[in-house]
């Protein structure tokens, strides 16, 4: 009865699952990594904007201090040429907007949900908390400025969760380009390799079915041609010293029939000469 399936289809078989394995793994290592590496960069973003309004606020300090408008108006300007930046206001320890990217909100008191706590607040914040599951609209950064211990105003910007998006999608493209690259080497190592293991595997064991085949059908004169080490190569080497042996087998039968051929001829001359 014919095997339903063969050696080929179960290494086919095999190098599939082993495709499917290497993918699943290599998708489940880079999702990890794009995440671990999303956080960290999301992070740095946040990071960055707070040293960047740190930077800002010694300037807005001197601004304030000096009543210099056109220095105040300078430092609005320059923040809000920060990709991704929404709005820049500077207050007034009492709340007072004294620099907005509105013209027509200067003079007026800050409006805000969180406006007490901001104008009263003695320590950098961020609202809200970083959470990269469920990003809100913008980050609200807030610093308050002292001249030695005594509050003069606050800084406050708002920066878009668009930057944190965008670097998010990246991630994600390049999770999904390098997972689709990384899967596709897979298919094409792996199909090489089922190329060579065919070539070196079954071409031997072709050769050996052909050879059993040869010697059914009565010739003894095949030889295998492998010059492999493996286990292969022994068999192939132990499959030609064994039709030698058939041969040398074969080649004493005839040795013998033609003897005792000769032996029947040579008593049938006898018993005619007796006979005569």
């Amino acid at each position: 009865m014919k095997n339903r399936f063969g050696l080929k289809s179960k290494l086919n078989i095999f190098i599939i699952i082993l495709i499917v394995m290497l993918g699943i793994g290599i998708t489940t290592i880079n999702y990890y990594t794009m995440k671990k590496n999303r956080i960290k960069l999301s992070k740095e973003v946040i990071m960055k904007t707070r040293d960047t309004v740190n930077n800002f606020t010694s300037l807005t300090r001197n601004a304030i201090a000096t009543r210099d408008d056109f220095l105040l108006l300078s430092v609005i300007k320059a923040i809000m040429s920060i990709k991704y930046v929404k709005h820049a206001v500077v207050l007034d320890s009492e709340g007072k907007v004294l620099g907005h990217n509105e013209i027509s909100e200067i003079g007026k008191q800050f409006r805000d949900e969180n406006g007490d706590e901001v104008i009263n607040s003695k320590e950098f914040t961020i609202q809200p908390d970083f959470n990269l599951k469920k990003l809100p609209d913008s980050y609200i950064f807030s610093n308050p400025i002292f001249i030695f211990e005594n509050k003069i105003g606050t800084l406050q910007l708002s920066l878009s969760s668009m930057g944190i998006n965008k670097i998010i999608k990246d991630l994600n493209n390049r999770f999904l380009l390098k997972t689709a690259v990384t899967i596709l080497l897979i298919i094409l190592i792996s199909m090489l390799y089922e190329k060579v293991i065919l070539v070196n595997i079954f071409r031997p064991i072709n050769m050996i079915r052909k050879g059993v085949h040869t010697i059914k059908n009565g010739n003894l004169n095949y030889h295998i041609n492998i010059r492999s080490h493996d286990e292969l190569g022994v068999m192939a080497s132990e499959f030609n010293q064994f039709i030698k042996e058939l041969k040398g087998i074969k080649s004493e039968i005839k040795k013998k029939i033609r003897k005792k051929r000769n032996m029947r001829k040579k008593k049938r001359k006898n018993r005619i000469k007796k006979a005569a």
